[in-house]
């Protein structure tokens, strides 16, 4: 078996929001209503086996292909600041129980106006030795534009962004 380097990166993706910044935190905060927006790539679905949203919480779910595994998500919240901030861990495997990735995700809201400004980000380390920062960059872009789409209503534009 080849040795190969972990590749780190840090990603950070901000939007501003109309929505308060209890409505944006409770819409990571509540199982139900994460699920609605959290999207799965085309022709997959997120399977949720535990959600545990305290601190030391943890939630485990499957990225999904028809009957098959594509990958499994455990997540841990290390440190919860009600209609603030959420920091957890993310551990990413490969259907054969492979690590194929660890990360820390640090999710911020202020009030911003009459909204909110959220900043999203991820450190992270992918053990495969090869970068994948333009698939995360993109998820990142895709679940805060419906996260927005699903708080600000049909009338939002995910325009107001940065980086």
């Amino acid at each position: 078996m080849a040795e190969t380097t972990a590749v780190h990166d840090t990603i950070r993706t901000t939007r501003v929001l109309r929505a308060a910044p209890e409505a944006v935190f409770g819409a990571w905060a509540d199982p139900d209503t994460h699920r609605h927006w959290q999207p799965a790539p085309e022709g997959m679905r997120y399977e949720y086996d535990r959600h545990d949203f305290t601190e030391g919480g943890v939630e485990h779910c499957a990225l999904m292909q028809g009957d098959q595994v594509f990958a499994r998500f455990v997540n841990r919240y290390i440190a919860i600041e009600t209609n603030r901030r959420i920091i957890f861990s993310v551990r990413a495997e490969l259907p054969d129980g492979s690590v194929a990735s660890v990360s820390q995700h640090t999710i911020e809201v202020t009030p911003e106006g009459e909204g909110s400004r959220l900043v999203c980000t991820e450190q992270v380390a992918w053990t495969g030795g090869v970068s994948r920062r333009s698939g995360h960059e993109a998820g990142w872009a895709t679940l805060l534009d419906r996260l927005v789409a699903w708080l600000d209503g049909p009338d939002a534009a995910p325009a107001d962004r940065d980086g």
